[in-house]
Parts: structure tokens; C-alpha cells; sequence
């Protein structure tokens, strides 16, 4: 793969990637509104929006972009860690990415057996703190919602 479309994967992945976990970086989002000329900012952990904000048009940030894209339509979720595998995996040569498909098998079947099928209320409080940025009234709804 080229270097410089590799070197524009990391850059927009990284971008994405800030905003992993609990300790997460808030990304600002700026946009103008054309009728008003008036510009609208907004906090956001949400990788999504973060890769669909981007202002670069390289083609390996049109690439991360299209990454996040369809692992929203096809999974619901995990955009920015999906963008960060993404990062670390464009600089692998292929015979490097041959062995680690032989280690998605054993890596899927651990997985599934560490996943939680059904998870309790206390914990769906907590992940909802963590999405929220930790609003407390977020969370608390989220819980007593669900």
C-alpha cells in the first residue's frame, strides 16, 4: 500500500480513535450554517459523527470514512475501534495479515465465550455513563429505559 495513503489512514484514524473508551477525548465539530452564515459547534465522543466530520479528502480518509460507514450499517456500532484496528492493520505486508486471519477463528470463539449474553442493570448504568460523558440523568435513563 502506498505510503501516503497509509500515512492518511493513521492520521484520520487517529483522529477518530481519540475518543476511545472512558478516557475518551471530546471532539469539536464545527459547521456553518448556510443560510444563516452562522457556525454551530458541537461536543462529540461518537466516532461516527467524528469520521463523517472530517474535513480531509484524502483517499485514505475517504477510506476510514467508508470503514465507519459500513461498520455502522452492518454492525450498529464500534466505529472508532473498528477505525483504530484499521490503523494498525494498513501497515501490515500481506503475508503478515495471512497469519492473523488464521487467529480470527480462535480470537472469535474466545470472544464469544467471554461475552456477556445478558448484561445486569448496574452495569448498563455504567456503560451508559460512559457514552454519556458521564451525565449522570443520561445514564439513569438509559437504565431505567432498558
Amino acid at each position: 500500500m502506498n505510503k501516503q495513503i497509509v500515512k492518511q489512514i493513521r492520521r484520520a484514524a487517529g483522529v477518530i480513535g481519540s475518543t476511545l473508551g472512558p478516557n475518551g477525548k471530546l471532539v469539536a465539530i464545527t459547521t456553518q450554517n448556510p443560510v444563516t452564515h452562522t457556525f454551530d459547534s458541537i461536543l462529540t465522543k461518537d466516532g461516527y459523527k467524528v469520521s463523517q466530520s472530517l474535513k480531509d479528502t484524502s483517499a485514505g480518509a475517504n477510506f476510514v470514512r467508508q470503514v465507519c460507514k459500513r461498520q455502522v450499517r452492518e454492525v450498529g456500532d464500534g466505529t472508532t475501534s473498528v477505525a483504530v484496528l484499521l490503523a494498525h492493520l494498513v501497515g501490515y505486508k500481506l503475508k503478515d495479515l495471512l497469519v492473523l486471519e488464521k487467529c480470527i477463528g480462535p480470537l472469535k470463539e474466545f470472544l464469544d465465550g467471554v461475552a456477556q449474553k445478558k448484561i445486569d442493570s448496574t452495569t448498563l448504568h455504567n456503560i451508559a455513563m460512559v457514552a454519556s460523558n458521564g451525565d449522570a440523568r443520561i445514564s439513569d435513563a438509559v437504565a431505567t429505559v432498558v
